[in-house]
């Protein structure tokens, strides 16, 4: 997944630091009205074997991960990480 991403980012991802990751078809905001009928969210989940899996629940795979790293940061700074702004 990691290649993918990388590949992603520097092949569609604009340059300026500021740049959305993900952008809908023609660059704006992805929105959860539009995401899922975008990324054929249902479809893909099922194949992938987890029908029932939300996009919310990415954010906290993401976190676990994170907090696993070699040199993590304290908890707090996870928690930093994890909160909205």
């Amino acid at each position: 997944m990691i290649p993918a991403l990388r590949r992603h980012l520097d092949e569609i991802t604009d340059s300026d630091p500021k740049a959305m990751i993900f952008t809908g078809k023609r660059g704006g905001v992805l929105r959860r009205a539009n995401f899922r009928r975008a990324t054929k969210w249902t479809e893909t989940a099922t194949k992938l074997g987890v029908p029932s899996l939300h996009f919310h629940d990415l954010r906290h795979t993401g976190n676990t991960f994170a907090g696993r790293q070699p040199g993590d940061r304290p908890n707090h700074g996870l928690q930093d990480q994890q909160s909205r702004p």
